[in-house]
């Protein structure tokens, strides 16, 4: 099984600065009882560690407000888009921050 959040692959791949964005909606109270529901849950219990070594390797981690929306829910794409993107927006001061404090550590 492939990474759920591929931090390690991008600093592997050069990566001085690494933001990851958490779209898991983690387990969820009440969710359906579907097959593809139930599909959803075990994998993202079989991901759980997984991600959180990935996440832990990053430099910023955003999270989206997707607790709705699972990830076999297609047709809410664009909602978790538009979700990520707010989130993305709220962390920009922190981001530029690090960016900030990670280029003059690189230029010393």
């Amino acid at each position: 099984m492939g990474s759920p959040v591929p931090v390690s692959a991008a600093r592997a791949m050069g990566a001085q600065f690494v933001i990851a964005a958490d779209m898991t909606g983690r387990t969820r109270p009440g969710c359906g009882t579907g097959f593809l529901s139930m599909l959803d849950q075990s994998l993202s219990i079989m991901n759980g560690p997984a991600l959180t070594q990935e996440l832990k390797q990053a430099d910023v981690v955003i999270h989206p407000n997707v607790l709705n929306i699972g990830s076999a829910e297609f047709e809410a794409r664009n909602q978790a888009i538009l979700e990520g993107e707010k989130a993305a927006q709220q962390m920009l001061p922190q981001i530029r921050q690090l960016l900030q404090q990670k280029s003059l550590a690189l230029a010393k």
